[in-house]
Protein backbone atom coordinates (compact mmCIF):
# COMPACT_ATOMS: atom_id res chain seq x y z
CA UNK A 1 0.00 0.00 0.00
CA UNK A 2 2.88 2.63 0.67
CA UNK A 3 4.44 1.67 -2.83
CA UNK A 4 1.15 2.26 -4.38
CA UNK A 5 0.69 5.77 -2.36
CA UNK A 6 3.85 6.74 -3.33
CA UNK A 7 3.61 5.60 -6.88
CA UNK A 8 0.06 7.94 -7.41
CA UNK A 9 1.31 10.55 -5.38
CA UNK A 10 4.41 10.62 -8.53
CA UNK A 11 1.93 10.13 -11.29
CA UNK A 12 -0.48 12.79 -10.09
CA UNK A 13 1.64 15.23 -8.79
CA UNK A 14 2.13 17.40 -12.16
CA UNK A 15 -1.90 17.68 -11.65
CA UNK A 16 -1.00 19.43 -8.53
CA UNK A 17 1.77 21.19 -9.06
CA UNK A 18 3.39 21.35 -12.30
CA UNK A 19 7.45 20.93 -12.33
CA UNK A 20 9.79 20.34 -14.40
CA UNK A 21 11.13 16.82 -14.88
CA UNK A 22 13.77 16.44 -13.23
CA UNK A 23 16.45 13.05 -14.07
CA UNK A 24 15.66 11.83 -10.61
CA UNK A 25 12.16 11.95 -11.34
CA UNK A 26 12.56 10.51 -15.26
CA UNK A 27 14.35 7.73 -13.46
CA UNK A 28 12.79 6.91 -10.26
CA UNK A 29 9.12 6.62 -11.83
CA UNK A 30 10.22 3.50 -14.20
CA UNK A 31 12.13 1.78 -10.99
CA UNK A 32 9.20 2.12 -9.09
CA UNK A 33 7.06 0.98 -11.41
CA UNK A 34 9.07 -1.84 -12.69
CA UNK A 35 9.19 -2.73 -8.92
CA UNK A 36 5.90 -2.61 -8.71
CA UNK A 37 5.12 -4.78 -11.77
CA UNK A 38 7.79 -7.48 -9.86
CA UNK A 39 6.09 -7.67 -6.81
CA UNK A 40 3.14 -8.03 -8.51
CA UNK A 41 3.93 -10.78 -10.65
CA UNK A 42 5.89 -12.61 -8.29
CA UNK A 43 2.92 -12.99 -5.84
CA UNK A 44 0.67 -13.95 -8.19
CA UNK A 45 3.12 -16.89 -9.12
CA UNK A 46 3.34 -17.50 -4.94
CA UNK A 47 -0.27 -17.51 -4.52
CA UNK A 48 -0.84 -19.90 -7.99
CA UNK A 49 1.61 -22.51 -6.39
CA UNK A 50 0.46 -22.06 -3.39
CA UNK A 51 -3.11 -23.25 -4.50
CA UNK A 52 -1.35 -26.44 -6.66
CA UNK A 53 0.16 -27.37 -3.72
CA UNK A 54 -3.17 -27.42 -1.96
CA UNK A 55 -5.03 -29.22 -4.75
CA UNK A 56 -2.17 -31.76 -5.19
CA UNK A 57 -2.15 -32.00 -1.22
CA UNK A 58 -5.78 -32.73 -1.01
CA UNK A 59 -5.47 -35.19 -3.92
CA UNK A 60 -2.93 -37.26 -1.53
CA UNK A 61 0.07 -36.30 -4.19
CA UNK A 62 1.77 -35.38 -1.39
CA UNK A 63 5.22 -34.99 -2.73
CA UNK A 64 3.59 -33.11 -6.50
CA UNK A 65 2.29 -30.70 -3.25
CA UNK A 66 5.57 -30.65 -1.90
CA UNK A 67 7.10 -29.47 -5.04
CA UNK A 68 4.47 -26.53 -5.65
CA UNK A 69 4.70 -25.71 -2.04
CA UNK A 70 8.54 -25.09 -2.80
CA UNK A 71 7.82 -22.69 -5.77
CA UNK A 72 5.46 -20.95 -4.01
CA UNK A 73 8.28 -20.71 -1.29
CA UNK A 74 11.28 -19.70 -3.34
CA UNK A 75 8.54 -16.46 -4.61
CA UNK A 76 10.32 -13.32 -3.53
CA UNK A 77 8.60 -12.09 -0.11
CA UNK A 78 7.05 -15.65 -0.02
CA UNK A 79 4.57 -16.61 3.10
CA UNK A 80 6.73 -18.57 4.89
CA UNK A 81 3.33 -21.17 5.54
CA UNK A 82 4.54 -22.37 2.41
CA UNK A 83 7.35 -23.90 3.95
CA UNK A 84 5.39 -25.12 6.72
CA UNK A 85 2.90 -26.44 4.00
CA UNK A 86 5.98 -27.81 2.26
CA UNK A 87 7.57 -29.11 5.50
CA UNK A 88 3.71 -31.15 6.83
CA UNK A 89 3.81 -32.72 3.34
CA UNK A 90 6.75 -34.49 4.03
CA UNK A 91 6.39 -34.98 7.69
CA UNK A 92 3.52 -36.69 6.62
CA UNK A 93 5.36 -38.66 3.95
CA UNK A 94 8.02 -39.88 6.93
CA UNK A 95 4.63 -40.92 9.06
CA UNK A 96 3.43 -43.25 6.07
CA UNK A 97 7.07 -44.59 5.64
CA UNK A 98 7.75 -45.88 8.58
CA UNK A 99 9.72 -42.68 9.83
CA UNK A 100 12.15 -42.28 6.41
CA UNK A 101 15.10 -40.09 7.63
CA UNK A 102 14.79 -38.38 4.75
CA UNK A 103 11.52 -37.33 4.75
CA UNK A 104 12.31 -36.26 8.12
CA UNK A 105 14.78 -34.28 7.65
CA UNK A 106 13.09 -32.88 4.34
CA UNK A 107 10.39 -32.03 7.10
CA UNK A 108 12.53 -30.18 9.60
CA UNK A 109 14.63 -28.23 7.17
CA UNK A 110 11.32 -26.65 6.36
CA UNK A 111 10.45 -25.74 9.79
CA UNK A 112 13.40 -24.29 10.47
CA UNK A 113 13.74 -22.27 7.47
CA UNK A 114 9.92 -21.10 8.48
CA UNK A 115 11.11 -20.29 12.13
CA UNK A 116 13.98 -18.58 10.36
CA UNK A 117 11.53 -16.34 8.09
CA UNK A 118 9.01 -15.55 10.87
CA UNK A 119 9.75 -16.86 14.68
CA UNK A 120 6.56 -15.67 15.75
CA UNK A 121 4.33 -18.29 14.31
CA UNK A 122 3.75 -20.91 15.85
CA UNK A 123 2.62 -23.36 13.47
CA UNK A 124 6.20 -23.47 12.77
CA UNK A 125 7.67 -24.74 16.12
CA UNK A 126 4.43 -27.16 16.00
CA UNK A 127 5.51 -28.73 12.57
CA UNK A 128 9.62 -28.85 13.95
CA UNK A 129 7.95 -30.46 17.57
CA UNK A 130 6.25 -33.56 15.42
CA UNK A 131 9.33 -33.73 13.64
CA UNK A 132 11.69 -33.69 16.08
CA UNK A 133 9.14 -36.43 18.22
CA UNK A 134 9.34 -38.21 15.44
CA UNK A 135 13.29 -38.52 15.36
CA UNK A 136 13.53 -39.53 18.34
CA UNK A 137 14.63 -36.12 19.96
CA UNK A 138 11.77 -35.75 22.96
CA UNK A 139 13.46 -33.15 24.79
CA UNK A 140 13.58 -30.60 21.63
CA UNK A 141 9.77 -31.50 20.42
CA UNK A 142 8.61 -30.69 24.39
CA UNK A 143 10.54 -27.56 23.85
CA UNK A 144 9.26 -26.56 20.44
CA UNK A 145 5.73 -27.62 21.55
CA UNK A 146 6.05 -25.42 24.57
CA UNK A 147 7.28 -22.24 21.98
CA UNK A 148 4.38 -23.15 20.03
CA UNK A 149 1.79 -22.80 23.14
CA UNK A 150 3.58 -19.70 24.57
CA UNK A 151 2.73 -17.94 20.92
CA UNK A 152 -0.21 -19.02 20.49
CA UNK A 153 -1.72 -20.75 23.43
CA UNK A 154 -5.72 -20.46 22.74
CA UNK A 155 -6.30 -21.04 18.94
CA UNK A 156 -4.97 -24.38 18.52
CA UNK A 157 -6.08 -27.07 21.27
CA UNK A 158 -3.85 -30.43 19.02
CA UNK A 159 -0.99 -28.09 20.30
CA UNK A 160 -2.15 -29.31 23.68
CA UNK A 161 -2.96 -32.51 23.14
CA UNK A 162 0.40 -33.07 21.25
CA UNK A 163 2.00 -31.73 24.36
CA UNK A 164 -0.21 -34.05 26.40
CA UNK A 165 0.41 -37.07 24.69
CA UNK A 166 4.40 -36.79 24.40
CA UNK A 167 4.32 -36.35 28.43
CA UNK A 168 2.40 -39.32 29.03
CA UNK A 169 4.78 -41.03 26.63
CA UNK A 170 7.52 -39.90 28.85
CA UNK A 171 5.91 -41.15 31.48
CA UNK A 172 5.66 -37.29 32.99
CA UNK A 173 1.96 -37.73 34.05
CA UNK A 174 1.92 -35.13 36.21
CA UNK A 175 2.88 -32.13 33.77
CA UNK A 176 0.53 -34.28 31.17
CA UNK A 177 -2.40 -33.50 33.58
CA UNK A 178 -1.17 -29.96 33.90
CA UNK A 179 -1.29 -29.80 30.33
CA UNK A 180 -4.63 -31.28 29.84
CA UNK A 181 -6.11 -29.18 32.90
CA UNK A 182 -5.45 -25.69 31.02
CA UNK A 183 -6.95 -27.22 27.98
CA UNK A 184 -10.07 -28.10 29.00
CA UNK A 185 -10.67 -24.62 30.90
CA UNK A 186 -10.13 -23.50 28.03
CA UNK A 187 -11.67 -25.55 25.28
CA UNK A 188 -15.61 -25.70 27.54
CA UNK A 189 -18.67 -26.85 25.59
CA UNK A 190 -19.21 -23.02 25.41
CA UNK A 191 -16.42 -22.39 24.07
CA UNK A 192 -16.79 -25.17 21.42
CA UNK A 193 -20.48 -24.35 20.56
CA UNK A 194 -19.32 -20.54 19.45
CA UNK A 195 -16.32 -21.91 17.73
CA UNK A 196 -18.44 -24.49 15.59
CA UNK A 197 -16.78 -23.49 12.22
CA UNK A 198 -13.61 -25.31 13.73
CA UNK A 199 -14.13 -28.61 13.01
CA UNK A 200 -11.10 -29.83 14.34
CA UNK A 201 -11.83 -28.50 17.78
CA UNK A 202 -14.22 -31.40 19.16
CA UNK A 203 -12.11 -34.13 18.11
CA UNK A 204 -9.06 -32.62 19.93
CA UNK A 205 -10.91 -32.11 23.26
CA UNK A 206 -12.07 -35.64 23.12
CA UNK A 207 -8.43 -36.52 22.55
CA UNK A 208 -7.60 -34.77 25.69
CA UNK A 209 -10.40 -36.25 27.74
CA UNK A 210 -9.04 -39.94 26.93
CA UNK A 211 -5.24 -39.15 27.50
CA UNK A 212 -6.80 -37.79 31.21
CA UNK A 213 -9.32 -40.90 31.33
CA UNK A 214 -5.59 -43.01 30.60
CA UNK A 215 -3.39 -41.52 33.40
CA UNK A 216 -6.16 -41.60 36.09
CA UNK A 217 -6.45 -45.57 35.16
Amino acid sequence: MLLLAVLVGLVFAPVAKPAPATKLRQVTLPAILFIAAFLAISNYQSATARTKGDILTSNRDLTAGAQAYAQASAAFLANPDALTAQGINYYTLALVTNGSKTFSQQAKDQALAAIKADSRDGQHHFLLARVERLLGNMDAAEAEYRRALSLDPLNHAQYYVDLAGLQVARSDNKAAQTTINKALNLYTDEVIKNRSADASLRPAVDQLKQLQAQIQQ
